[in-house]
This record gives structure tokens, C-alpha cells and sequence, in this order.
């Protein structure tokens, strides 16, 4: 009888690991979950549109990048295509099931296709809880990085 537990206790373990295997490698599997083709939108250079770049490459997920310049942005923004409530840059556009679908900010990107990739998973707290911060701390740097780029010669 000791034998017997003891044998099934040794099981435990390899079954658990195989468990925890599958889960952490479920859904993110390169090329998992991409659309067809993703357009997205910001300045030339690197800055808030970095991260998706290298998720999009690590990923396999098709894309193109249109460089926007700031005349080009303010002028998109004042024809209203950009800036209000869910606009800024980056932008990503593409099509899922026939409808257009666009998506604004480097933080709703990231989650977004982060999800439909696997690799972030919005019913574990655990690992949410380390992924926020890295993406908002991104946001945050970009934002000094900015302050100091765009600031008045008098400041």
C-alpha cells in the first residue's frame, strides 16, 4: 500500500510539469493568431511604436509601417482623423471578418494583439500584474523622452 502511494505521489510531479508545459506554451506558438496584414502609423524613427514592431517580428504578424510626419499628423488631426478619444499614434489598422478595425496608443496595441497572440492572458492576475507595468513604464519614458525632445528652446 505504501509502495502504491508512493508511486502515485511520484507521478504528480512529471504530470503537473507536462501541465504547466502545455499552459505556458498555449496560444504562442509563432504566427498564432495573426490577421491577414496590419498597417500601422507613427513618426520615422523608433519611440512608442518600438515595442510593436518587435512583437510584430518576433510573432510573424505581417505589417507594414507608414511613417507619419507632423505636418501630415496635424493636419490628419484636424480633419478629425486622430487625436480625440481613441486616436493618437501609433495607429494600427487591419481587417478581421470583413470589417475594418483600428486600434490607437501603444498600450491598447500591445495588449490587444498580446492577446490574440498568447501572451498575455487576462484571466491570470499573476502574470498580467508583470506585464502592465513594463508596457505603462514604456508609456512613461516615452513621455520624459518627449518632454525633453519637444520642449520650447526657452526651457
Amino acid at each position: 500500500m505504501a509502495k502504491a502511494a508512493a508511486a502515485k505521489q511520484a507521478k504528480k510531479p512529471a504530470a503537473a510539469s507536462k501541465q504547466a508545459a502545455a499552459a505556458s506554451s498555449a496560444g504562442t506558438a509563432k504566427g498564432k493568431g495573426t490577421v491577414e496584414h496590419v498597417t500601422f502609423h507613427y513618426f520615422a524613427g523608433l519611440g512608442r511604436a518600438d515595442p510593436i514592431t518587435q512583437m510584430f517580428e518576433y510573432h510573424g504578424q505581417p505589417y507594414t509601417k507608414e511613417t507619419e510626419t507632423m505636418e501630415g499628423w496635424a493636419q490628419k488631426k484636424a480633419d478629425g482623423q486622430g487625436g480625440e478619444f481613441g486616436g493618437g499614434l501609433p495607429q494600427a489598422v487591419f481587417t478581421e471578418g470583413g470589417k475594418e478595425r483600428r486600434l490607437a496608443q501603444t498600450g491598447a496595441i500591445m495588449r490587444s494583439f498580446g492577446i490574440r497572440f498568447g501572451y498575455y492572458n487576462t484571466s491570470d492576475a499573476e502574470s498580467v500584474k508583470f506585464i502592465d507595468p513594463v508596457i505603462d513604464t514604456w508609456s512613461d519614458i516615452m513621455d520624459a523622452i518627449g518632454a525633453i525632445a519637444f520642449a520650447p528652446a526657452d526651457k
